[in-house]
This record gives structure tokens, sequence and C-alpha cells, in this order.
């Protein structure tokens, strides 16, 4: 009945093929060439899908590693490169990668698998909340950091502000001053200048009045007027003269009276004695009253004085800065999680030596499969089939077809598995997840 069953089939096969209409087309032999294993298109076809997977698994890595993880950017970076290069180029050009890589994927949906990506899953969920508490802790320390950093420039801002009006008027009373110094030199060249001529009418001043002391030096009233000094003289020699000849002789002496009329020739300088007296006492001594006077109105109505005072002090006392003080923060966050951290590290690592340990199994499968003949050896092949029709047909001896027990143990390679429980279930499992 199996051997019918392999005839039928073949037929209505065979039937098929003859009925398709790119049959001997060039499409269908590009198509048979992609099918058949050794071919060259077949070869560049496995590569480029290879290389394409290996791409997406790479990628798939540095998702997990980097965003699941929380692995350092340039470590996730750095071993993605490793393992991409080796996925990428094995998958394209390898077929014990292929094997490797197509044989790990079935395990996950087996039950070890099963339980190991619940516990993680769990694992996941244990620490999920442990890392983010952490990390919103480090994240809150930056804002509080960033927040004081943003309220010191606030704050400078407004003394900036603040400052504003007495730069101005520091500014506007500096134009003043300088304004004022400028009209003051030009007042004080000018003052120089008169000054100067002050000077000279004070020399002129000077030069009359060493003139007239030396006039007053004639007229100087303690000895009299020149005429009265004349003839005081006389007549202190008329008495000198009568006190020595005596009374008889005595009248000799009034020649000198006569001889006294000389005097009357100096008489014009008392004149002179008396102009130059009311000159120094009327005019000279007026002018020079008024001169001082003058000079010190001019030196009151041109003395300024400005004094412009402004104190504004500001302190900030602080042993740390912002950045450092919100470092401290994380760090001593840091310090007293650092048991929880190295738990969910821990975790992670016993995560990662599970894909190892998977890697590990399915290498070990692979070379149990290949070198030991009794290992795992269920599938009837095409072969088997055509060595027990040619058996059927000599009438010898056939394996096919198979009893109850022998069903449920041994399946073709391409019919759902039937048999053994763990093998079913982890066939559904990984074909639901494969073409879901």
């Amino acid at each position: 009945m199996n051997h019918l069953r392999i005839n039928c089939r073949r037929k209505v096969l065979k039937c098929l093929t003859s009925m398709y209409f790119l049959r001997n087309t060039a499409l269908d032999r590009f198509l048979y060439r992609l099918r058949k294993y050794g071919s060259f298109e077949n070869y560049i076809l496995k590569s480029v899908f290879g290389f394409l997977t290996g791409y997406l698994l790479t990628y798939l890595l540095f998702s997990f590693l980097s965003i699941q993880l929380n692995v350092n950017l340039i470590i996730a970076t750095s071993v993605c490169c490793v393992i991409g290069c080796i996925l990428t180029l094995g998958l394209a050009f390898s077929e014990k990668v292929r094997c490797i890589v197509f044989l790990t994927l079935p395990q996950f949906f087996s039950k070890r698998g099963r339980q190991a990506l619940i516990a993680y899953a769990l694992i996941l969920t244990m620490t999920g909340p442990t890392k983010n508490i952490l990390n919103n802790m480090g994240i809150m320390s930056e804002s509080l950091a960033c927040g004081q950093e943003q309220l010191k420039s606030a704050l400078r801002q407004i003394l900036d502000v603040i400052k504003k009006p007495f730069v101005a008027i520091k500014d506007a009373i500096k134009a003043v001053v300088k304004a004022v110094k400028e009209i003051i030199k030009k007042i004080k060249d000018i003052l120089i200048k008169i000054k100067r001529v002050i000077m000279a009418i004070l020399d002129v001043i000077k030069a009359v009045f060493q003139f007239l002391g030396k006039i007053l030096s004639i007229c100087n009233k303690e000895l009299g007027t020149p005429f009265e000094r004349c003839s005081r003289v006389f007549e202190t020699a008329v008495t000198d003269c009568q006190a020595s000849l005596g009374s008889f002789f005595g009248w000799a002496c009034s020649l000198g009276y006569l001889l006294s009329t000389v005097c009357y020739i100096v008489k014009p300088f008392d004149l002179i004695c008396m102009l130059v007296d009311f000159i120094s006492n009327s005019i000279i001594g007026v002018v020079v009253r008024k001169v001082k006077i003058f000079i010190r109105h001019v030196k009151t109505m041109f003395y300024v004085r400005i004094k412009f005072s402004h104190s504004f002090h500001f302190q900030s006392n602080s042993s740390k800065s912002m950045k450092e003080v919100a470092e401290g923060i994380v760090g001593e966050v840091k310090t007293r999680t650092r048991g929880i951290v190295s738990v969910v590290q821990f975790f992670n690592c016993a995560a990662s030596l599970f894909f190892l340990f998977l890697i590990y199994r399915v290498i070990d499968y692979r070379h149990k499969f290949l070198t030991k003949e009794r290992f795992d050896n269920r599938f009837l092949t095409r072969n088997l089939a055509d060595i027990d029709l040619r058996r059927a047909a000599m009438d010898k001896e056939t394996i096919l077809p198979l009893n109850r027990r022998e069903r449920k143990r041994y399946i073709t390679v391409t019919e759902r598995p039937n048999s053994s429980p763990k093998l079913t279930n982890q066939y559904l499992c990984f074909r639901q997840h494969l073409f879901a």
C-alpha cells in the first residue's frame, strides 16, 4: 500500500510537470538551476540570502545589546562588528555556519528554550524597574545640576540687568566729566593768558613801585620834604652859629637865612611828593585790592570738584561647582546601588551564557549527527524510498510500509512529525513562530 501511494504521488507530480507551460524555457531552466544543489545560480542565491540573514541577525544582536542589556555603545559596536563579519561571511559562504545558525533557531522553541526565555522575561520583569529607577535617579541628578546652572545663569543675567542703570549713569557721568575737563582745560588756558597779562601788569606796577619807592625815600615823612630838610639844615646852621659867636656877633649868623632861599629851588619836589602820596593811597592801593578781589572771584567761580562713588559687591562662596556636586550625587547613588547593579549584571551574564550553551549544544548535535549513524536517525529519505521500491520490484523483503510503532518513530523529511511528543511540540512551535 505504501509503495502504491509513492508511485501514485510520483506519477501525479510527473503529470503536473508535463502540463507546466514554462517547461523547457529559459526561465524554467534558470529556476531549475536555482533549485539544483551545486549549481552556480544556487550558490549565488544561497550566498546572497545568507549575507542578508547575517546582516539581519547582526542588527538584532546590536539592538539587544545596546537597548535591552544597556551595554556600552563602543563595546556593543565592537562585538557586533566581529560577530557580524562571522555571520555575514559564514552564512554567505560556509555550510557549517549555515547549519549551526539554522539549527540554533528551533532550540528557542524547545522545552528548555521556552523555559530559558520565560526565566529571562522574569529577570527583565524583576530588574527592569530597578534599572529604570537608577536611570531616573541619574537623570534627576543631571537635571538638578542643569537647573542649578540655569539658576546661576539667570542670577547672572539679573545682576547684569540691575547693573545696567548704574553703568549707564557711570557712562553719562564719565561723558560729563570729560566735557567738563575739556571746558576746564580751555578756561585754564584763558586764565593762564589772563595770568600772563596780570603778571605783565604787576611787573609794570612793580617797576612803578620801585620808582615810587625811590621817590618816597626822598619824600620820607619822618625826614620831611626836600624843602623842609634844606630849611632845617640852614636853621640848624644859624642856631649853631649864634651859639658859637654869642649875642655880640649873632647878627652875622642871620646871613644863613638869606642863603636858605636856595631851598626854594627844590620846592617843586614837594608837589611831586604830594602827587606820589596821593597816587599811592588813592589809585595804586585801589588797583591792587581790585585785582586781588578779581582773582579770588575767578578762582571761586571756576572751582569744580566732581566726586562719584558707587559700590556693589556680590560674593558666592561654594567649595564645589554645580557639576562636581551633581557628579558626587550620581557617584554616591551608584555606590549605594552597586549591589543591585551587580545582581542585574549577573543575570544578564547568565542569559548570555545560556545563548553560548545553546550554540554549544547545536555544534555538539551536528557533530554527533554527522559522526554517529544511530544518533537521531529518524528520517526516511527519498533514496531510501527508491531502494525500497527496487527491492519490492525484485520481490525482496522491504521496509515499507511501516507498522504503527515504526510510524510513530520514523518520519519523512518533509512531513509533520507525529511520533515523538517532544519532537512534535518543538516542530510545531518552530513552524508557528517562523511562519506566523
